[in-house]
Order: C-alpha cells, then sequence, then structure tokens
C-alpha cells in the first residue's frame, strides 16, 4: 500500500444512518466512533475524508443528482453509502399495490446507482432489519402492513438490484439476526451502539473486499481510492 491512501466516503440518508456511520467529529450526533475512526484503527496508512449528506428517500437524491450540483466535482466520492431505511418508512402502509410501490423505489436506486457507476463511483445500500420490536404478538386484524413486512420487501428489492446492477448491499438484518434484534434495536431500524459496531465492521469489511483500504482486493474494483498528489 502506497504511503497514504485518501478515500472519499460520502454517507448519505436520514439522520439514523448517518448517526450509525459518523462520529460526532464527522457530523454523527451520537458515536465518538464512526466508519472514519473504525478504518483508521484497522488500516493507519489510510485517511478517510467522510462526509455525511441528511437526504431522506431514494427520489430526494435522484432529485439532487439529477439538479447537477450535488456529490459532482471536488465533491465526487470514492464510495457513497446509502440506506433503505426511509423509503421503508415512507412505504404506503395500505398500498393499493404494493408491487409498484416497491418497484417505484427500485426504479429511484437503479437512476442513483447508473449516475454513480458512469463516474466510477462505488455503491453500497444498507438494508433493514425486519425485526419491529413495537410489534404487538397478536394479529392485527386492520388492513395496514407492518413496517417489517415493507421492510422485507425493500430488502429483496435490494437483492434484485445488486444482480442487475452491482451495489452492494450491507446485510443489515442478518447482523442484527446474529447478535440478536430484540436486544439491539429501541425502535424499528433502530441500532443499538452494539449494533452499529458490527454494521461499521461488515462495512470495513466490504471497503476491503474491494481494495479501498487494502491494495489486494478480493473483488473487481469499480471505484478505487484517490492516492494522495496529482493523478
Amino acid at each position: 500500500m502506497a504511503d497514504e491512501n485518501v478515500v472519499r466516503i460520502a454517507a448519505v440518508g436520514g439522520r439514523h444512518h448517518l448517526d450509525m456511520f459518523a462520529s460526532t467529529a464527522d457530523g454523527g450526533s451520537m458515536r465518538s466512533e464512526g466508519l472514519g475512526e473504525a478504518i483508521a484503527a484497522r488500516y493507519p496508512g489510510v485517511k478517510v475524508d467522510l462526509v455525511v449528506e441528511e437526504v431522506p428517500g431514494f427520489d430526494e437524491v435522484r432529485r439532487r443528482l439529477a439538479a447537477g450540483s450535488f456529490l459532482s466535482g471536488e465533491h465526487q466520492p470514492d464510495v457513497v453509502i446509502l440506506s433503505v431505511d426511509d423509503d421503508v418508512r415512507r412505504l404506503p402502509q395500505r398500498a393499493a399495490d404494493p408491487a409498484a410501490a416497491v418497484a417505484a423505489v427500485a426504479d429511484d436506486l437503479m437512476a442513483i446507482t447508473y449516475h454513480f457507476k458512469e463516474a466510477g463511483v462505488r455503491v453500497l445500500v444498507a438494508n433493514a432489519c425486519t425485526v419491529d420490536p413495537d410489534a404487538s404478538p397478536f394479529p392485527d386484524a386492520t388492513d395496514v402492513e407492518p413496517i417489517g413486512l415493507r421492510a422485507h420487501r425493500l430488502d429483496l428489492m435490494l437483492v434484485q438490484v445488486s444482480h442487475s446492477d452491482g451495489i452492494s448491499v450491507i446485510d443489515i438484518d442478518r447482523s442484527m439476526a446474529e447478535i440478536g434484534a430484540a436486544e439491539n434495536l429501541s425502535a424499528p431500524m433502530v441500532y443499538s451502539p452494539a449494533a452499529c459496531a458490527r454494521i461499521i465492521d461488515d462495512t470495513v469489511t466490504i471497503l476491503d473486499d474491494y481494495g479501498f483500504v487494502d491494495d489486494r482486493p478480493l473483488l473487481e474494483q469499480v471505484g478505487s481510492g484517490r492516492k494522495s498528489g496529482p493523478a
């Protein structure tokens, strides 16, 4: 590895998503150690430039990208980390056509992915834990679709887009199942410090696999960390 590898990462999403990845030094509001600190601890030769952009929902991210001034030019990252959380919360609870609602979210995500891939930016998307700690143990007689089911629908959509468009999925749902969702959720998709640490560790592993923090990538690299100095 070179003396210094500078990796530009943009965390884009709602406040819970940003607080999961960003320390207070990087614009978060809850954690003293975030993704940047985790990478620095594991890879001392890597300098992380982490920016946070509070943009709730893929449709708004898409709109800002189309406007032409969002995460472009000198602000263009090597990696962008998105989350499906806000779109889970915004899916209609009584959708006349649930499949169409999911397809609209997928269309926004694929447009975002195309934009970033054209610029050589790797796209990571965090899925959602399908456990709802607030759910009643008794069946709901109404036609309201539970948030856990809405999360499941969008998680499946992410798998499909990962196969068709090459995004990398941060599998929060699996990680929460492994460490215990009931003990690590204070509300739907609001994760404990221990859960955030696990999610960050999983994210660093993905970045490592693509060679952003290690010069021996295990997977084919679409983007690459920018080395210091002129190109």
